[in-house]
């Protein structure tokens, strides 16, 4: 978000003065950094979650997107209304960059990892209590799974 803010200076230094080439450059940047989201976000509910809390989960994650442009859209708006449009985007990206630092002390890939994770929450995660008749869960190798076992599951 930071760099939108200097996106039509990007575009007149890199592409010969057109400015709308650099908030397209910028966008593309911004939609490879956005893309991996939801398959980061079922990777994390698949560590995370039980069998049974992992669609209400996904589906927490997938409201993540609308919701974040919700709120969004008036705390900009108020950015706005009381400094430029530039230095709201700046605003915008630091409060962003705090946020990751913030989720980084926050948050491990496994909850085996956490702290905070007692033996019981482990247990409740790895259980395969709740899943459903005839489902089961796919077990990984060194941490890899390979991309045939996708071409074995059947809807």
């Amino acid at each position: 978000m930071i760099g939108t803010a200097f996106a039509g200076e990007i575009g007149m230094v890199l592409f010969g003065g057109s400015a709308l080439a650099g908030f397209a450059l910028i966008r593309i940047l911004f939609g490879f950094s956005e893309g991996p989201t939801f398959s980061t976000i079922n990777k994390t509910n698949a560590n995370w979650a039980t069998p049974k809390e992992r669609g209400f989960a996904v589906s927490l994650g997938l409201l993540g997107t609308p919701l974040g442009a919700l709120l969004t859209a008036p705390v900009a708006v108020a950015f706005l209304s009381i400094t430029s449009w530039k230095v709201m985007f700046l605003l915008l990206g630091v409060l962003g960059v705090i946020w990751v630092i913030l989720w980084r002390k926050m948050f491990t890939n496994l909850p085996e990892e956490h702290p905070k994770v007692s033996k019981e929450e482990l247990e409740q995660i790895g259980s395969t209590k709740d899943l459903l008749p005839g489902e089961q869960l796919i077990s990984v190798n060194g941490g890899k799974i390979k991309w045939s076992i996708s071409l074995k599951i059947r809807i």
